[in-house]
């Protein structure tokens, strides 16, 4: 069994989504939405963020084999750009607190593996992380949630390769 941590970073909305692998079969073990207090302290909403990440981590039914983190999209926003990669570096920090590796993936990598297209839309990343995992869409909820699901899909597809790289490499 290997279990994912998908993490959608976000200031205001972090989306977390845990998918473990047995075999063949992927199931979401939890998925949700850290949401922050708009007009508190950037300490303060990180702070939450971390609490509340660490308590989805330590309730998972196994140590996340590996967590897989959104990249950041940056737009023209520059300080929205720089309030997720403060919440994205929170989650890389408590990946690394717990010596958890971490995939680094575009959301175009995240939304070819959950879709085959890189260039799908959100309703169809939510439709088919939903089917994937044998969900109801209306299930999952936020987008965000739904990203993160799509991003602990792409760590699974990300992990057997990996693996098999560094089996030929040590070999």
């Amino acid at each position: 069994m290997s279990l994912v941590l998908g993490i959608d970073p976000g200031l205001a909305h972090l989306g977390y989504g845990a998918v473990i692998r047995d075999g063949s079969t992927l199931r979401a073990v939890t998925f949700g939405v850290i949401t922050t207090t708009p007009g508190a302290a950037l300490e303060q909403r990180l702070a939450r963020i971390e609490r509340e990440l660490e308590a989805v981590i330590g309730t998972l039914p196994c140590p996340p084999a590996r967590m897989a983190v959104e990249e950041l999209y940056f737009n023209q926003n520059v300080s929205s750009a720089m309030d997720v990669a403060h919440a994205r570096a929170t989650a890389l920090l408590a990946a690394g607190r717990r010596d958890v590796p971490v995939d680094h993936l575009t959301p175009q990598q995240i939304k070819q593996a959950a879709c085959g297209s890189s260039r799908a839309g959100k309703t169809q990343v939510h439709t088919m992380v939903a089917r994937l995992l044998g969900l109801e869409a209306a299930a999952i909820g936020s987008d965000h949630a739904a990203d993160a699901l799509a991003a602990a899909l792409a760590g699974q597809a990300r992990g057997p390769l990996q693996a098999a790289v560094r089996r030929a490499v040590a070999g």
